[in-house]
């Protein structure tokens, strides 16, 4: 057998094929205890989520919304609902990539999911 790293091919018994593997080798939880603690641990290492501007800032996609509002794309309503600006520009490439058939299915798609949440 081979293990290939960083592109290169290395035989299994090369010591950096060893080493790679020992490296790469997670040990796993065998009781109730180790899991729990493990959880706990992974629980407590989260770091709370920041309002814009912050540290963490959100999603990717909230904050190049925020990018976009910034660059003076502006927001617009569809009747009650708000469209954000990055849904105007998924919207082009939906357009540019699919064509209007498809971005005319994504808007039927929408209202019949709109019309049965409101019932």
């Amino acid at each position: 057998m081979v293990t290939i790293i960083d592109g290169e091919i290395v035989q299994d018994d090369d010591p950096r094929a060893q080493a790679y593997k020992q490296r790469n080798r997670r040990p796993e939880p065998t009781t109730q205890s180790q899991t729990e603690q493990t959880f706990d641990s992974t629980r407590m290492r989260q770091r709370p989520q920041v309002g814009p501007g912050g540290i963490g800032g959100g999603s990717i996609i909230d904050q190049f919304n925020n990018k976009l509002l910034a660059a003076g794309f502006p927001r617009w309503n569809l009747g009650q609902n708000v469209v954000e600006p990055i849904v105007s520009v998924m919207l082009i490439l939906a357009l540019v990539f699919f064509g209007l058939k498809g971005v005319l299915m994504v808007g039927l798609v929408w209202f019949f999911l709109n019309q049965a949440g409101g019932q």
